[in-house]
């Protein structure tokens, strides 16, 4: 019977299951708690989309990503229908603007999902598509904001692009959709909050995590008003919880809390390993106390600040909580193939 099918097709289209060709591949983003709640990373040859509201470190991520992505040797694509890329973030994320690709000009969607299905054939690794929301279908473009009001005509737009890239994609490209929220006016039951682009992308996806505002980090400090110093709380850090709210690789419903320290401008992905440790019982708190390998502090910061200032306590602490996962600063690089459904503590 396979070989019936293979001499109709005149190729071999009928493959085991233990093929390598079929196991997915990931793209880590070196955000350490974003990689974990992914089991790894990124998927090639699929669409990921990181959604949710303003500054919940969604372009973060992806720019995050882009310099991972270049530090392995792999190519990267940016498609900013946003208008707010800043090559000097960029930089300073570790991303090299001079080899991202940047199709500039871009206007409609439909030019958009041309300039990504370019990339895809053309070879790339990685495209970013920041954002959804922001694109325009090519039905807009040229009219005036009357005649724009007809929703459906970006959830058209995307059904087409989902089925357009995911048809050229074969199992060379990962896709980073980032898309915003927006809230149904008037509703007084069922879900209030929505993605735009219609329902394409959901389907497509094979992750979908929203990202949400999870509280700020305060620290009491003086101000001068202009006329004497004044008490106030300072914004120091805040703190965002992802939900992986679908997903065909790993366990869906997985969740991760991403510190954001304002100082360096870096998610701290080390007390997020202390609290894996903490549930997994590799560190262990004993009153006010935390220990690790044998090392005891006293109080949470101070055991925090002992991880991130001793490496070699840091890296044990990373391969107790993180095992298998890809860190940069790690001489060994874990395998790209995804070989267990989710990573165990």
């Amino acid at each position: 019977m396979v070989k019936a099918v293979n001499d109709i097709l005149g190729k071999p289209v009928m493959k085991l299951g233990n093929d390598e060709s079929l196991q997915t591949s990931i793209i880590p983003t070196s955000v350490l708690s974003f990689d974990y709640l992914l089991g790894g990373g990124l998927p090639v040859g699929r669409w990921t989309e990181v959604y949710g509201e303003y500054s919940t470190l969604k372009s973060y991520l992806a720019l995050k990503a882009c310099a991972t992505a270049q530090s392995l040797g792999l190519s990267v694509a940016y498609i900013d229908t946003e208008r707010t890329f800043d090559a000097s973030w960029a930089t300073a994320l570790g991303v090299d603007t001079a080899a991202l690709m940047y199709p500039p000009d871009i206007e409609t969607g439909e030019e958009a999902v041309d300039a990504i299905e370019a990339a895809i054939r053309s070879g790339m690794h990685l495209v970013v598509w920041d954002s959804i929301a922001a694109t325009l279908p090519e039905a807009e473009h040229g009219k005036s904001a009357q005649g724009s009001k007809q929703q459906a005509r970006q959830a058209a737009m995307m059904s087409a692009a989902t089925r357009k890239l995911t048809a050229s994609n074969h199992n060379s490209c990962a896709i980073l959709a980032i898309n915003q929220t927006r809230e149904n006016v008037g509703m007084t039951f069922g879900p209030t909050i929505r993605t735009p682009g219609g329902k394409s992308l959901p389907f497509y996806a094979s992750h979908r995590i929203s990202m949400n505002r999870a509280g700020k980090v305060r620290r009491s400090t003086k101000k001068w008003d202009g006329e004497k110093m004044v008490p106030v709380q300072e914004t120091v850090a805040f703190k965002i919880r992802a939900v992986l709210e679908k997903s065909k690789l790993t366990s869906p419903y997985a969740e991760s809390y991403l510190w954001f320290d304002l100082a360096t401008g870096e998610v701290d992905d080390t007390r997020f390993a202390m609290g894996l440790g903490l549930e997994s019982g590799v560190v262990k708190e004993r009153g006010q106390s935390f220990e690790f390998d044998g090392t005891s502090k006293r109080g949470r910061e101070a055991f925090i600040s002992w991880i991130g200032q001793d490496g070699n306590a840091r890296e044990a602490l990373y391969d107790a909580v993180f095992p298998g996962l890809y860190r940069p600063d790690k001489s060994k690089v874990v395998s790209g193939k995804r070989k267990k459904p989710r990573l165990k503590v």
